[in-house]
């Protein structure tokens, strides 16, 4: 595995809709660089949404190793790869956890069905406006069979030389018996010891061929090598491949294991590790710093078990060692490029954050002046020119509703967006969000209808939840040709329901997921057009609702309407903001 020179690649998410090109060219930059990386990189590597296991996003490699195409791998889950069951994987996380490790080891199934055991790294990453996990997988299947089949050889020689020892014991004690008989028993005598003989032969001859066929294992060893060293801590043994991974003879390398330890604070749990061993304690794989032969650092991987006599002492510790340095430099750069693109990310929500008053105050000047001109505040204006006004105003207010809502989507990110919690009639919310849009209703033909009802008061923003009704019933209206819009509550166990139902063009399940993202619009470019906006809508009062511990969910059939619930838990953290004085 070769080392990582430079960055895997810098992730920033971008608000796409950009007003004022100055402001954001440096997070767009940022953006293409991360998805050049991701889609180039020969490692294995998911976007993955940590509610749902869908597979959100992968690149060519991935779709190399499983089997599958990028299209289809973005239309699965991670459950359709993943073999292990939720209490495997929660058992995989708890040893690594105990272990030390930062990665987790799975068994994933290929398009092919066959099963790879991987190595998998995950991290969360905030990724277009929500949080994914950025994982990366590697392959490690060869390892593992390697690992088993070592240890199954050596137990399996191991119990077949005890076997025959004991076996070879037997027969000695019968011959000695045979020839206690007296000169009686001779000729049985020669009998018996020859066949004994002959059988101890063969037991010898197929005790050798078994030696062969694991020293044949042992020199054929590449990324790993075995060792074993008596109780004072000195080398007895090391397997040839010793000198590809670390430079040294065999010869050279038989001294006290800790002649090659270096001076790192991870070697100090190494001595209190061998002494248990030497108590006959099993330890799990440790890792440990040892100085090559050339003179550099190497990061090994061992895993060691104690060695019994047959009255059960330990007279020996052995083990198998693998050279990771190059395995957790790639973590290292990996951890790196992770956490450079989370202060990129970061750094672009708290500009746009920071440049609230900047955006919004010359949009407010442009409309205000606009609206001087269009009442004539300073006199008399050209009639040629009023309708231009119009369309300045509009086109201003519509600018500045755009600006608004990229402001507090970069607020929420940024965690910058502050609720002012009332004790909030949210009757009366209601009511007013209908009143309010019953004109831009009335002239497409539709009726709202409000069926609420015993509305209970709640702890809530009202200026932001008022913000949420608008946009949902506005939605509503804006995809609605003829019929209504209906909006109802309920409550059940878990909470308050308040929902919004309409009878307009609706939507499928993939058009629902696109709705809920910032800055994207469900419909092709021709309905696009008719029904103009900037796909921010539902995105925002989503995470409203979020930031009030509550969920905007929908359900919707294609040509038949939509229904836009609003669900209010039954208790939040939220408490009553202070009044100012």
């Amino acid at each position: 595995m070769k080392k990582l020179s430079n960055l895997f690649w810098r992730l920033s998410l971008i608000v796409l809709f950009i007003v004022g090109a100055a402001f954001v060219s440096e997070s767009a930059s940022q953006a293409q660089t991360f998805r050049e990386a991701f889609n180039k990189h020969n490692a294995v590597m998911l976007l993955i949404d940590p509610k749902t296991g869908a597979i959100v996003d992968a690149n060519p490699a991935a779709g190399l190793f499983y089997g599958y195409s990028v299209a289809d791998l973005r239309a699965m889950s991670i459950q359709q790869i993943n073999q292990l069951t939720a209490e495997q994987v929660a058992e995989e996380r708890k040893l690594a956890a105990t272990e030390g490790r930062n990665f987790f080891i799975f068994r994933h199934k290929l398009a092919t069905g066959e099963i790879r055991t991987v190595e998998v790294h995950s991290v969360p990453l905030n990724v277009d406006g929500r949080t994914l996990l950025y994982s990366i997988i590697r392959d490690v299947s060869k390892e593992r069979r390697l690992e088993e089949t070592l240890w199954h050889y050596q137990t399996q020689l191991e119990q077949m030389v005890d076997m025959q020892t004991a076996e070879i014991r037997r027969n000695s004690q019968f011959t000695i018996l045979v020839l206690s008989i007296g000169a009686g028993g001779l000729a049985v005598l020669v009998v018996v010891l020859m066949l004994s003989l002959r059988r101890h032969k063969r037991d010898q001859e197929k005790l050798e061929e078994n030696r062969t066929h694991y020293r044949r294992m042992v020199n054929g060893l590449k990324e790993h090598f075995l060792y074993s060293h008596d109780p004072t801590g000195t080398f007895t043994y090391v397997s040839p491949s010793i000198t590809p991974i670390l430079g040294y003879t065999r010869e050279e390398f038989l001294t006290r294991f800790d002649t090659y330890l270096t001076d790192a604070p991870i070697n100090a749990a190494v001595p209190e590790r061998t002494q248990a061993s030497l108590h006959g304690i099993q330890q799990p794989a440790y890792n440990l710093e040892i100085y090559h032969k050339d003179g550099t650092a190497r990061m090994l991987e061992v895993l060691e078990r104690p060695v019994f006599d047959n009255q059960g002492n330990v007279i020996a510790v052995e083990g198998i060692a693998q050279d990771i340095t190059a395995r957790l430099a790639l973590e290292q750069d990996t951890k790196v490029a992770l956490e450079t693109a989370r202060h990129a990310s970061k750094a672009k929500s708290e500009f746009l954050a920071n440049m609230s008053h900047e955006l919004r105050t010359p949009l407010n000047s442009i409309i205000g002046f606009s609206e001087m001109m269009k009442y004539e505040v300073r006199g008399p204006f050209p009639e040629s020119y009023r309708e231009y006004t119009d369309l300045i105003i509009n086109s201003g207010r519509l600018l500045l509703e755009t600006v608004n809502s990229i402001l507090d989507l970069a607020k929420i990110e940024a965690g910058k967006f502050d609720l002012h919690v009332e004790h909030t009639h949210m009757a009366e919310i209601v009511a007013e969000t209908v009143s309010l849009l019953n004109i831009q209703a009335a002239r497409k033909g539709i009726e709202i209808t409000n069926n609420t009802h015993d509305m209970h008061h709640m702890n809530v923003d009202p200026v932001r939840i008022k913000q949420v009704f608008l946009n949902v019933i506005s939605n509503a209206i804006k995809f609605t040709e003829q019929g209504s819009v209906t909006v109802v509550n309920h409550c059940d166990e878990n909470g308050h329901n308040i929902s919004v139902t309409d009878t307009g063009i609706g939507m499928n399940a993939e058009q629902i997921e696109i709705a809920l993202k910032p800055f994207r619009q469900v419909h092709g470019s021709s309905l696009a057009r008719r029904y103009q906006g900037t796909g921010l809508g539902l995105s925002l009062s989503r995470q409203i609702m979020e930031l009030h511990g509550g969920e905007l969910l929908i359900d919707s059939t294609p040509g038949q309407g939509t229904t836009v619930t609003l669900h209010f838990p039954v208790e939040t953290d939220l408490e009553i903001s202070p009044t100012e004085d």
